[in-house]
């Protein structure tokens, strides 16, 4: 379904900032991708990618839908490693918050919104920090 060179471009990327430590998983077994028929999330918009972490079996599920590859081609490497891979993998700070808060508090819908502009702030930091330690310039 997709070219070899954005599952190279996937693969790489995912690896080389899991290998960071940024995200605090030093411990990480596994890392599977899977490629995914089309989705829509929430809001209605297609989904791009979708990270599942296990941290009892210290295993990463990245799932890849046809939008990514869309994306991938329309808007360059650059764009789609900070705006998307990086996006996904900030979920990993967000996620635990985002479970813990609905058990207690609001509506799913409220706490989407919530999540999805904290992990978009940490997105932005991470994703300056990228480029300042160079890693754009790698591949």
């Amino acid at each position: 379904m997709y070219s070899q060179e954005f599952k190279d471009f996937i693969h790489f990327w995912f690896g080389k900032l899991l290998e960071t430590n940024i995200f605090g998983l030093y411990q990480i077994k596994k890392i599977t991708f899977k490629e995914e028929d089309e989705f829509n999330n929430n809001s209605g918009e297609p989904t791009c990618i979708e990270v599942d972490i296990s941290e009892s079996y210290l295993t990463i599920n990245i799932n890849v839908f046809p939008a990514a590859f869309k994306k991938f081609e329309k808007q360059g490497k650059e764009y789609f490693l900070l705006n998307h891979i990086v996006h996904e993998l900030c979920h990993i700070i967000t996620t635990p918050f985002d479970n813990l808060a609905r058990e207690r508090f609001v509506t799913d819908d409220v706490l989407d919104i919530q999540d999805e502009k904290l992990t978009e702030i940490l997105a932005r930091f991470v994703g300056y920090y990228l480029n300042k330690e160079g890693f754009l310039k790698q591949k």
